[in-house]
């Protein structure tokens, strides 16, 4: 045996989280990985693109008013500001159905990743974990995928590979 030889460790190629009491085992296999990293993406431009929407409805809603202010000028204050409470009542409407739309679409976005990632059955089931709350399932899932992406982060492996060498060299340098 050569005596320069450098023994690697060969990092984890899974993880398995414990979510109410059952296993859930993901593989960090390219496949699967580019699978669910291409779905969590989604998931993560369809929040873009709802913030988006909303934020496109409240400057509509707004331009409605000021439209009015200058419509209604010779109008008496109530009448006027009766119409913007109207307005506002109905965008109310429309930003709830844009966010239970949003829900119902991201419940099976949900649903789609952690059956790709755990199995089949798997974004039901701990969906039901969670008691049925949207909520708390995504709260879920944003901690499942936090600790996918500290643990897939190559800079940070990287840097703490660089730590421990420095330490092995300076324990080496202390012991000469």
């Amino acid at each position: 045996m050569t005596e320069n030889v450098i023994k690697l460790e060969i990092p984890s190629d899974s993880m398995t989280f414990s979510i109410d009491g059952a296993e859930y085992t993901v593989s960090f296999a390219d496949k699967s990985f580019a699978l669910f990293s291409e779905q969590y993406d989604e998931i993560k431009m369809a929040e873009v693109k709802l913030q988006q929407e909303l934020q496109h409805k409240a400057v509509e809603l707004n331009d409605k008013q000021a439209q009015a202010e200058n419509d209604m000028v010779n109008e008496p204050m109530a009448k006027l500001d009766q119409h913007k409470q109207t307005l506002q009542r109905r965008y109310i409407k429309i930003y709830d159905k844009i966010q239970n739309d949003y829900k119902v679409k991201a419940k099976k976005r949900f649903y789609d990743l952690l059956d790709a990632m755990f199995g089949t059955g798997s974004g039901e089931k701990i969906y039901h974990a969670c008691n049925d709350s949207m909520i708390v399932f995504a709260k879920v899932v944003a901690q499942i995928m936090i600790n996918i992406e500290n643990n897939t982060d190559i800079q940070d492996y990287r840097d703490k590979y660089l730590k421990n060498i420095k330490a092995l060299r300076k324990e080496s340098k202390e012991e000469q």
